[in-house]
C-alpha cells in the first residue's frame, strides 16, 4: 500500500518538475529571441534564503550581445530551481509518508478493537438470543393486539358516528311531528265539538270516538266519490243514449217511408201475380189430364232407371260416389257401361263356344 502511494507521489512530482522546466525554457527562449534585457550573474550576484540568485538587468539594445553567457546562466538557474523543488517535494513526501503510516497503524488498532467488540457482541447475541426471540414474539403479539383494538375502536367510532347521525335524524323527525301535533290540535278540538253535536248511537262503539268518526267520514267521502263518478258516467251514457235515440227515430222514419213505398210496389206486384195465377189455373184445368199421363210415364221411366242403376252399379269404379248422390245422366252412364260389359262378355262366351264345337 505504501509503495503504490510513493510511486504515485514520485510520478506526480516528476510531472510537476517537467512542466516547470518546460515553462522556464519557453520563457527564456522567448527572451532570447526578443532580447531587450540581459541578466548577468558576474556582477553583484546575490542569493536569497531560498537559494534563488538575483540577477541584474542590462540593456543591450538590438545587437543581441552575450547570448552564450546568457544560455549558460539560464541552465544553471534552471538546475538550481530544479534541485530546490526536488528537495521541497521530497520533504513533503517524507512527511506525508509518515502521516500515512501513522494513520495505517491507528486504523489497524481500531480494526483489532472492532474485531474484539464484534466477538463480544456475537457472544452476547448467542447468550440473549432466546430472550430476544421471546421479547420479539411478545412485541409482535402486542402489535397484533394493538392493531385489533385499533380496528375495533375505529369500528366503534364509525358506529358511534352513524348512531349520532341517526339520533339527529330522529330528533328532527320528532320536532317535525311535534309541530304537526301542535298544528293538528285545532282539528281535534273541532272533532270533539262535532262529536258532542252528534246523537249517541250515530257512531260505532270502539276504542275512541275520533277514529270512528274519521272512519265514518272516510266511508261517506268514498261513497260520495263513487256516487259522483257514477253520476258523471251515467250522465255521459244518457247523452250517448239520447243521441242514439235521435238517430234511431230518424232512421225509423226514413225506413218507414222506404218500406211504405216498397209495400205499394209489392201490392201492385201481388195483384199482377194473382191475375197471372188465375189465368194459369184456368189453363191447368184444361191441360190437367194430359200432364197427369206424362207425369206417370216419367215416374215409371225414372223408376226403371233407378232399378237398372242399382243392378248395374259398380262399387269398385264408383267407390268415392254413392248411388243416391248421382243424377239421371250419371245413372244412365252407369247403365250404359254395364250393358257394354255384358255385351263384351256375351261375345267372348259365344266365341269360346264356337271354338269348342268341331268343324
Amino acid at each position: 500500500m505504501t509503495m503504490a502511494i510513493s510511486e504515485q507521489d514520485n510520478e506526480m512530482v516528476r510531472n510537476l518538475i517537467r512542466k516547470n522546466i518546460i515553462s522556464l525554457i519557453n520563457d527564456k527562449q522567448q527572451e532570447v529571441e526578443n532580447p531587450k534585457k540581459i541578466f548577468l550573474t558576474q556582477f553583484n550576484e546575490k542569493e536569497d534564503e531560498d537559494g534563488v540568485t538575483e540577477i541584474k538587468q542590462l540593456n543591450t539594445g538590438k545587437t543581441g550581445v552575450l547570448k552564450e553567457g546568457l544560455e549558460f546562466k539560464l541552465q544553471r538557474n534552471i538546475l538550481a530551481k530544479y534541485r530546490f523543488d526536488e528537495d521541497k517535494v521530497t520533504k513533503a513526501l517524507s512527511t506525508k509518508r509518515q502521516e500515512f503510516e501513522n494513520r495505517i497503524n491507528i486504523c489497524q488498532e481500531k480494526h483489532a478493537n472492532l474485531l474484539v467488540k464484534q466477538e463480544k457482541n456475537q457472544q452476547l447475541i448467542k447468550q440473549y438470543s432466546q430472550f430476544i426471540n421471546e421479547k420479539e414474539a411478545i412485541r409482535k403479539r402486542a402489535i397484533a393486539k394493538y392493531q385489533t383494538e385499533l380496528k375495533l375502536r375505529l369500528q366503534k367510532m364509525l358506529e358511534y358516528d352513524i348512531l349520532m347521525k341517526q339520533l339527529e335524524e330522529v330528533k328532527q323527525k320528532h320536532d317535525i311531528y311535534t309541530k304537526k301535533v301542535e298544528n293538528n290540535k285545532k282539528y281535534k278540538n273541532f272533532l270533539s265539538k262535532v262529536i258532542e253535536m252528534l246523537p249517541e248511537n250515530y257512531l260505532e262503539a270502539g276504542e275512541s270516538k275520533y277514529t270512528s268518526l274519521m272512519m265514518r267520514h272516510q266511508t261517506l267521502y268514498d261513497t260520495n266519490l263513487d256516487l259522483f263518478k257514477n253520476l258523471i258516467s251515467n250522465s255521459d251514457k244518457l247523452k250517448v243514449l239520447r243521441n242514439q235515440l235521435e238517430r234511431l227515430v230518424i232512421d225509423h222514419n226514413s225506413n218507414k217511408m222506404t218500406f211504405n213505398s216498397k209495400l205499394g210496389e209489392l201490392m201492385q206486384l201481388k195483384e199482377e201475380i194473382e191475375l197471372s195465377n188465375s189465368r194459369a189455373e184456368e189453363s191447368l184445368l184444361k191441360d190437367g189430364d194430359k200432364k197427369r199421363e206424362r207425369v206417370l210415364e216419367m215416374s215409371r221411366v225414372m223408376w226403371g232407371i233407378d232399378n237398372l242403376a242399382e243392378k248395374s252399379f259398380d262399387k269398385r269404379r264408383y267407390a268415392n260416389k254413392p248411388l243416391e248422390s248421382m243424377n239421371v245422366f250419371e245413372k244412365l252412364e252407369c247403365i250404359k257401361s254395364y250393358i257394354s260389359k255384358t255385351q263384351d262378355i256375351y261375345k267372348m262366351v259365344k266365341n269360346l263356344e264356337q271354338a269348342k264345337t268341331p268343324v
